[in-house]
Order: structure tokens, then sequence, then C-alpha cells
């Protein structure tokens, strides 16, 4: 069949046929929808030499194919489109077959401007358009393990056995009750829904409320929907939530609960969220909480009609067909070597919780197993225990209990006689009771004996309280009179005590005085040793004080130097300020008129420059019309502005490009005037600075003038009364001359007491003895006298010697009361040793009497339990007493339960017979419920007999989706397990999948998964797939996003796609953007615990942009 009737066919529309390199020709296609180019496709039709040629050979590949074939195209195509083109050789069946799996896997997976394929002409149709939806003509439904078991399982009334494993439910199932299964809901509500074949189409949106994860999600968060839908944010940012959001409406739960990965208080606000879908066809789904309904979409969706349901399945079923998760297949793809696959491909087709179910029977039949080995033991032991319960004597024995009637009457013991001594158990029950009450009444007895001495009798007692009554008496009184006089001993010292404290005080005090006089006696003693010569001492204090003045006087004429003293150095003009005054306001007058004329002539510049730049513009455009006017005129000589002929083009072009003078003679005029009203201006602003200047030093002197007044510097007969400025400046002279002369002053003073310093005498020292000896005499004086210094050190001595007469009196009053307080503590001792000997008295006696009254309370319990003791009567006989009677009433018991013993092996035996005839039905049971479940199949052997039946449309799904094509089929091998078949040197290998690669592993169960959607004609038109790509490489995530795109294209299919992988969600919307506003983009970005931010982008195929954004949350 020819190239173009093979494009035709398969739904392609051929642009352009053209030959290269004369061997063979090229058909361009483009794939369209809805009259738009999807992809555009490169056919060249080989031979096997061909294909060696130009293919295999990468010189030839890039200078005939890539340059002549691919480039021209590639650089051609606009948008995405250049994301989307195919590369395809085309050849023959027997042509295809010499090409070796290097040769073909080596050009397939160059991604270089175009996706790679080699197909066989035969398989044409499949394979073209790229990623092309098998369907199929199967119409087999597929069948359900559970509805199999539950129905030979429910014939036999074994449908428990679906449930977790429970001992009770096997224990009620053997004694032949009807067990009820947890899940065994009415199977009636499907019968509204038989005839119901029609499904759910896409989602057009979901609206969310606060309750639905509000961690992640703003307040009632509505998201629209287009027909692809890529969902695209880091992990942890709310894509996974969105569609857990679509499988909580749909089914009413959400699978990851049920492993634990949801926290218990998120899922149950989940359940109650009222989050809807809203469907085409205005359809509005719920949250389906009621069973019912669940059931009801369960047939409705997946085609569950065969009224024989252990529970319902809807949330298995919508991840089988709906639903898939990398984390579905991630076990699948890393198990180790040599897996069971039947046990994996089971759990992908017919989800987790049907192992989950399988494993529920399997446990009950191997318990089963268990129970009937168990009750088979059990069987072996009764039997065993009634052979020897038959060997056992039953004669009888007669029981007479007269003469414990008798004991109990002699021991005065009230107890009740038995009503009937015939009934053994009433006996038996009668003495029990007896020998309890006997037991108490001789521990109560013997707790008696044990702490009671020599007291053995009631009389014993009561004449012993009464010795004690007495003794205490006669102790209280003597304890009463030592405590009295410990009180009165007591406040005699205390008394003492405080004088004592007083005493010490004071001495404390007299020291301190005594102390504080001897230190000012040795103080002036120093003071006086160290005056050598008293009139150089006040000598030296004087010079010290005058030194004091004459520094202060400096500092005041030191200020006035640094003040005024500059106004000595400048020249004052002698003017009043007055006149200084009116000679600025003249001359700013005059300043002012200045201004006003220099504003006028800048103005009239300004008007001129205008002027002028206004006429040189004119003149550049004059010439430059000239010059075009000559260049377009070529032959003219003539202007036509002025009309001049200049006769020759060399004159005309010299008289365009000669310069026009302009008259500038008043504009010069101007600038001269400027120039000469600013040196005017100039000088006037320099007189009213002088004079400004002269009029400050005028107000200083003024203040320096004051100053000395004030200060009194000058002496009256030297300060001028006439203020004229050369008489204020003569003061200031005189002042400045004042200063050195104080300086010199100051200068012959510091000598000569630098003098007196050197000669041994310091100032500090005379002036601190000055000060001491005023302050010990109560005297002002300024200098020293002999006679000062007399009358302070007598005064001293006399305080010192009238203190230290105070301080001798005192120590003998102290020395006294230590002794009076001394003979009162030794009083107070003997006294409190009689009061401890009296104490230790009482408590002994109190101890007595505890112990007395214990032997009382003893007596009194004793009496309690219905005994009569008599006063005189001893303890310890009634003890002995006691212990013959519980002798015999333990005899009497012996024979009491070997009676009873007798007559229960009896009745024991004829028990034993009937349970044995139960436990035989048991085994019966066990055995015919081991049947029946061995009689169930596995999941494993369904899900093969379901991949023997579609495994041709599961080869070629997973052929189209991997790339490049390492293997040509998968398939059943001898033992029923699928496998996958390439060529090693033109010879087919089986490869096993455990021995395929992660990747290949993957695309075997998305095709499982995608042919389980395609095949169920009523599930709803839109496929979750969380993370698909997680384990996929670049070249097979192209494979995957073109069969995507068919899906959506001829299957019409509704996806929504996830991904964390920034080139991935590239990719996707290369391959999608075709649908303009039927692709939307959610890009979500969370951070840290902050609410996930929602935008929606949409695209289309000519800009790599965005094309409109919608800002979600």
């Amino acid at each position: 069949m020819e190239l173009k009737e093979l494009i035709t066919k398969s739904g392609l529309e051929c642009e352009n046929n053209y030959p290269l390199d004369v061997e063979f020709d090229v058909v361009v296609a483009n794939y369209t929808y809805k009259k738009k180019v999807v992809s555009k496709y490169i056919f060249i039709y080989l031979n096997y030499s061909q294909y060696k040629k130009y293919i295999v050979d990468k010189e030839q590949y890039k200078k005939i194919i890539e340059e002549k074939c691919l480039e021209p195209i590639f650089f051609e195509l606009e948008g995405d489109l250049s994301w989307n083109l195919y590369l395809v050789c085309v050849l023959l069946s027997e042509e295809y077959e010499k090409i070796s799996s290097e040769e073909l896997v080596e050009f397939e997976k160059n991604e270089k401007y175009a996706r790679k394929l080699v197909i066989n002409e035969m398989h044409f149709n499949k394979l073209i358009p790229v990623g092309k939806v098998i369907t199929g003509d199967s119409t087999k439904e597929i069948v359900d393990p559970i509805d199999d078991w539950y129905k030979e399982l429910n014939d036999n009334g074994m449908t428990f056995c679906l449930d977790t494993y429970s001992k009770y439910k096997i224990d009620v199932f053997l004694k032949g009750k009807n067990v009820e299964s947890e899940n065994n809901y009415d199977l009636t509500l499907i019968s509204n829904e038989e005839n119901k074949t029609h499904s759910l189409y896409k989602i057009k949106q979901l609206k969310m409320t606060e309750q639905f994860r509000p961690h992640c999600f703003g307040l009632n968060t509505e998201l629209e929907f287009g027909d692809v839908n890529l969902l695209f944010g880091a992990n942890g940012s709310g894509k996974t939530s969105i569609l857990e959001a679509i499988e909580l409406v749909m089914t009413g739960q959400i699978r990851k609960n049920n492993t634990g990965e949801i926290d218990n208080d998120i899922y149950y606000n989940d359940l109650k969220s009222d989050i809807t879908l809203q469907m085409e066809g205005d359809e509005t789904v719920h949250i389906p909480n009621d069973i019912r309904e669940r059931k009801s979409r369960e047939s409705r969706f997946y085609q569950n009609r065969q009224g024989t349901r252990q529970k319902e399945k809807l949330n298995k079923a919508f991840h089988q067909y709906n639903y898939y998760s990398f984390e579905d297949t991630f076990s699948f793809c890393f198990l180790g070597e040599q897996p069971n696959y039947s046990e994996e491909f089971s759990k992908i087709i017919y989800g987790e919780s049907t192992k989950t179910i399988e494993k529920n029977w399997l446990t009950y039949k191997e318990k089963f197993e268990q129970e009937k080995a168990s009750i088979e033991s059990e069987i072996n032991s009764l039997e065993d225990e009634v052979k020897l319960l038959e060997k056992i004597d039953s004669s009888s024995i007669q029981i007479r209990l007269e003469s414990l009637y008798n004991l109990l009457s002699e021991v005065k013991l009230c107890f009740e006689r038995v009503e009937d001594e015939t009934n053994l158990y009433s006996v038996s029950n009668w003495l029990l009771q007896l020998n309890t009450k006997l037991a108490k009444i001789k521990m109560l007895l013997e707790n008696f004996l044990s702490e009671s001495g020599e007291i053995d009798s009631k009389k014993d007692i009561n004449d012993s309280l009464d010795r004690i009554t007495r003794n205490r008496s006669s102790l209280e009184e003597k304890f009463a009179l030592i405590e009295k006089n410990i009180i009165n001993i007591n406040s005699v010292i205390n008394k003492l005590s405080d004088e004592l404290q007083q005493a010490i005080s004071d001495d404390v005090l007299i020291n301190g005085v005594i102390e504080d006089t001897q230190n000012q006696v040795n103080t002036l003693n120093n003071y006086v040793l160290e005056i050598k010569d008293i009139e150089k001492c006040n000598l030296l204090l004087e010079l010290e004080h005058k030194k004091v003045n004459l520094k202060q006087k400096i500092s005041v004429l030191s200020y006035f130097k640094d003040t005024w003293g500059h106004l000595s150095n400048e020249q004052i003009i002698d003017k009043s300020l007055d006149d200084l005054e009116m000679l600025i306001l003249e001359k700013s007058k005059r300043k002012d008129e200045l201004g006003k004329e220099m504003k006028n002539i800048c103005d009239k510049i300004k008007i001129e420059e205008a002027k002028k730049n206004s006429i040189d513009n004119i003149i550049i455009q004059v010439k430059a019309l000239g010059m075009r006017y000559f260049n377009e005129r070529s032959n003219s000589t003539r202007c036509p502005l002025c009309g001049t002929d200049f006769f020759t083009k060399e004159k005309f072009l010299e008289a365009i490009d000669k310069e026009i003078k302009m008259d500038d003679s008043y504009y010069k005029k101007l600038i001269e005037e400027k120039d000469a009203v600013d040196k005017e201006l100039n000088k006037v602003n320099k007189e009213i600075e002088y004079y400004t200047t002269q009029q400050q030093y005028i107000n200083n002197l003024y203040d320096a003038f004051k100053f000395i007044v004030e200060n009194r510097l000058l002496e009256n007969n030297t300060c001028p009364n006439n203020r004229c400025n050369d008489n204020m400046i003569q003061a200031v002279n005189e002042v400045l001359r004042l200063l050195d002369v104080n300086i010199q002053q100051l200068r012959k003073l510091e000598y000569d007491i630098s003098s007196l310093e050197l000669a041994g005498y310091n100032y500090d020292f005379i002036k601190s003895a000055l000060d001491y000896i005023n302050n010990m005499a109560g005297t002002k004086d300024s200098k020293l006298t002999l006679e000062t210094i007399t009358f302070a050190k007598n005064d001293l001595e006399e305080k010192l010697k009238e203190n230290l007469t105070k301080k001798e009196n005192l120590q003998h009053k102290i020395d006294n009361l230590k002794n009076l307080i001394k003979d009162e503590k030794r009083k107070i001792n003997e006294e409190e040793t009689n009061k401890q000997t009296l104490q230790k008295d009482l408590q002994l006696l109190d101890a007595y009497e505890s112990k007395i009254n214990i032997l009382k309370e003893f007596a009194d319990e004793i009496e309690e339990n219905d005994i009569c003791i008599e006063n005189n009567t001893s303890i310890t006989k009634v003890r002995n007493f006691i212990q013959t009677i519980l002798d015999e009433v333990s005899m009497v018991t012996d024979k009491v339960n070997n009676t009873i013993k007798q007559k229960e092996d009896t009745e024991k035996l004829e028990l034993l017979k009937q349970q044995i005839g139960l436990k035989k039905q048991q085994i019966e049971k066990c055995i015919h419920a081991i049947g029946v479940l061995n009689s169930l199949k596995l999941s494993s052997q369904y899900a093969e007999e379901f991949i023997r039946e579609n495994i041709c449309d599961i080869s070629d799904l997973f052929i189209s989706l991997h790339s490049p094509r390492e293997f040509d089929k998968l398939a059943l091998n001898e033992k029923g397990e699928i496998v996958g078949y390439r060529k090693i040197n033109d010879v087919e290998v089986e490869v096993p999948i455990y021995l395929m690669s992660a990747g290949q592993r993957t695309a075997v169960v998305i095709s499982i998964f995608f042919k389980l959607h395609i095949s169920m004609r009523t599930v709803p038109k839109f496929i979750l797939l969380d993370e698909p790509v997680s384990n996929i490489d670049d070249l097979n995530i192209l494979g995957l996003l073109d069969f995507l795109r068919e899906m959506a294209i001829s299957n019409g299919t509704q996806i929504f796609f996830t991904t964390a992988n920034y080139n991935v969600a590239k990719l996707f919307k290369r391959k999608f953007s075709f649908l303009r506003d039927k692709f939307y983009e959610f890009k979500f970005v969370r951070y840290g615990n902050t609410k996930s931010k929602i935008r929606r982008y949409t695209y289309n195929e000519f800009e790599d942009g965005k094309v409109k954004e919608v800002i979600i949350s």
C-alpha cells in the first residue's frame, strides 16, 4: 500500500510530498484537531539498505536527513508545534525484521529536532498518530473476584469469612447459628439501577468549603476545570489534596485514610466538609455519606449489577478505573528478584482491598483447619476423662452434726443450726461459715494472749485500770508545782538579762567616746610636733590667701582679653552708630536701584539672544533648502528666493554656502551696560560690608567699656567719663596693661611660697592644723596661736579622764549581774531535771494504760462474735476449747466434701458424653467449611485471566508508551506469566518483568490501568494521574504525554495530571497548549504552614508566555 494512502487512512492530512536524494520520497502530514494543527509528521518510506545508509550512518543522516529534511521544517514551525514534530521511518515487514535492536534504539533515542520512530508498515494504523488510543472490541464484563467469593460463601452461610478474622464468629458458626457479616448490606438497594447505563461526563467545577483542609486552602475555594488540567507545585503545596477532594465527592472515602496516612481529625473534617462537583450536563455531585448512594454509583459507573455484594467497593473501583497514583505501583516496581507478579497484578487490577479480603478468607481457612485439629484433641481428652470417671466408687457416707452442736453449747457460742441436714450443699456452706466464725474468734483470742502477759481474765483488766488512775493523779500534782517554779525563775532571769544588756550597751558607748577622745588628743599632739615656727606658718597662710585673690582677678582680666582684646588692633573710625546706620541705609538703597537696572538689562539680553537663535535656525534651514534645490535641479543657476542668476553651478553653490551676517551692535551695547552696572554693584556691596563691620566693632567697644565699669577693673581716676571711641579704646588698652601687671605680681607670690615650701613648710598641712585646732577650741582664728593650742589640749585630756571613770563603774555592775543570772540558771536546771523524771513516769503510765485498753478492746471484740466469757473465766482455756471445735469442724467438712464429689462426678460423666457428641458435629462443620474455602480461586488467578484475555491491547499500549522500543511485544509464556519479548542477534528472547527496568515495569502497570479505564464504557470520563512520571525517564515521558493527548482528543477523556517537576510541567504545556482555553495549568505555591496560593493559567500554541492568569486563592 502506498505511503500516502496509509497516512490518509490513519486520519492525518497530507501537506507535501517530495523526493529526497533521488532514492526515496518524503511525505509531510499534519494531525489536526478542530482545524488546528496538533502535530506534524515527516514520513520516509525506506528499505533496510536505505535505512543503513541514511539512518545508521551518522554522517549521511546529518547531511541528508537532518539538514535537508528536518531542519527546513523545524525552523519554520511556530510556537509549541516545534515540540510536536515526528520523524517516522516506515519499512515493509520483511525489511523491518532486518533491523537490529541496537540500530532501532540508537535512532529512536535521538531527540534532536523531532521524536524518532521506526515502524512496520503492517502496524502503521496501530501506531499512527503517535499515542493512538486502542479501544479494542472486547465487550466481556470484567469479573470481580469478590463477587464470586461472596456468591459461593453466601450459599453456605459463610459470608463472614470475607471480614477481618474473628474467633467469636467461628465459634458461633460451629454452634450451628447464623453468623452476620460486618458488611452484609441490603442487596435490594441497586434494583432501581439495573437498567441505568449512562455515566457522568467531565468535571466543570470543584467547590470546597472551609472544613476541607483549612490548613492548606482558603475559605470556600472554587476551581473551574478544563478538558486537560495540569496541577503543578512543590510537594506539600496541595496538588494531591485536590485529587483527594474529587475522590471524596465521587466515593465518600479517601483511600489514604485506610493506611493511616491522613490525621484522623483532618479526615473527620473532610467527611463533614460538604464539598461538591459540578459536572457537564449541570449535574451536581455531593459526598455520598449514605451507603445506598455509594452502591448506586458503583452500579452506575462500574456496572456492578450482579446483586450479590459482600460490601460496597466504590472507592476500590474508582482507583481501578479513574485514579492512578505512583504509590499504587511503588512496591510493584521495586520488588526484588523473581517476585510473584500474579499477586502484584491482582493488587493493581483489583485493588489492595481485594487482597485484604482474600487474606481474610485464607486466614479463616487456616483457622478452620486449626480449629478442626483442636476439636479432635479435645474429643480425645474428653474420652480419657470419661474412662477415669467410670472407674470411681460412688458408695454413700453418713453425716451427723450432734457432737458439734454440743461443743458450741458448752463454749456458749451462739450459732444457728442447719435447716436441712440432708442437703449436703447446705451442710457444706454451714460448716464453711462456722469454720470462718471460729477461726476469727481464735485469732482474736491469740491476739489477746500475745499482748496480755500476766493478765488472763476480764477481772485482771479492770483492776489494772483502777491502779493507773490513782498513780496518774499524784504525778500530775507534782508536775504542776515544778512548772510554776520554772516560770518564776525565768521571770527573774529575764529582768537581770535586761539590766545586763543595758549595762553592756552603755559600756560600748563609753568605749567609743574614750576612743574618739584619745584619737583627738593624739591628732592634736601630732600637729603640735610638726609645727616648727608659728610665725613662718602664719606667713605662708597669708601668702596663699593673697595668691587665691590674685588668681581670681587675673581670671576676669583674661576673659576680658579673650573677648575684647582684639579691639586694640583694629582701625575704628571716629563715627557714631547713628552715622554708620545712615551710611548703610544710603548704600543699600543704591544697591536696590542697581539690582533693578541689572534685571532690566538681563531681560533685554535674553530677548536679543532668542532672536539671534531663531535667525540662526532660519539660516540653517534656508541653506538646507538651497542645497536640496541645487541637487534636485542640477541645471538651474537662478535663486528661487531672490531671483539672482549666478550663471554657473559653482557660483550658485558658493552663494548658498556663504555665511549670512547679522547686525548684533545693539546686543553688544547691552552687554557693555551690564558689565558697568555689575562693577558699580560690587563696589556698593564692599562699602556696605565695611560700614557693617565698623558698626560691629563700635558695639563691641561699648560692651567692653560696660564690663570694665561693672567689674571695677580700673580705678576711678584712671577710668574716663567721656565715652568717645578714642577714650574707650584707651580704657581697653589700660585693662590689658593691668593684666600683665597682675601676672607679674602672681609670679612674685608663687616664688615666695615656693621658698617657704623648700624650707619645709607645707600649706595643706598648716591649713589642716589651723582648721583642727579651731574646731577643738571652738574658735575661728585665721592664724595659729600658742594660747589656743594649749586650751584645746587641756580640754581634751579632762574629757578623757572623766570617761575612763564611768567605764570602770559600768564594768563592776556587769560582773555582778552575770553572777546573779548564773545562780538563777542553776536553779532552773534542777527544776527541769525533776520535770523530765516526772514526764518519763507519766509516759510509762500512758503506755501501760494503752496496753490494758487494747486488751479490753480485744475482749469486747471477742464477745461481739456471739461468744460469752465470764469475768473470772481464763482466756487461755477458752482458746484451747475453740481449737478443739475447729478440729471437729475440719473432720466433718472432709466427709461432706467427699460425698459431694461423688455426686458431682456422676453428673459430670453425663455432661462429658453430651460434649463429645457436640464436638463431633463441629468437626463435620469444619470439614465442610474447609472444603468451601478450598473451592475459592485466588485473586492472582483472576488477574492472570484478565491479562490473558486483554494481553494484546495491553501489549500495544505498552509499546506505545515505551520508547525507544526495546521490546517488540508483551505476551504470556507457557506458565501463564506476562513477559516481554525483544530481539538479540535476530533471536527473540523472553524477558521476565522482574528483569525489566523500574520505568519499564511502571509502563506495564500504566498500560493495565488505561486498558481498564478504556474498557469500562460507563466509567466517568476523567482520569486522575498523581505524579505518574516519578519513575519514568524523559523519553518515555514524551510517550506518555502523546498517549494522554490522544486520550483527550479521540476518547474525550478529561485529564488531571500532577507533578512537582518544572521540566515535566513545561513539556506538558507544550503538548496541550493547542487546546487553548480548554487547557488549564494550576500553579500551587505554599510557604511553611501558610495557606496554598493557587493561580490558573491558559496558553495558546503560538505564544511562549501565559495568555491569561486567574487568581483563585
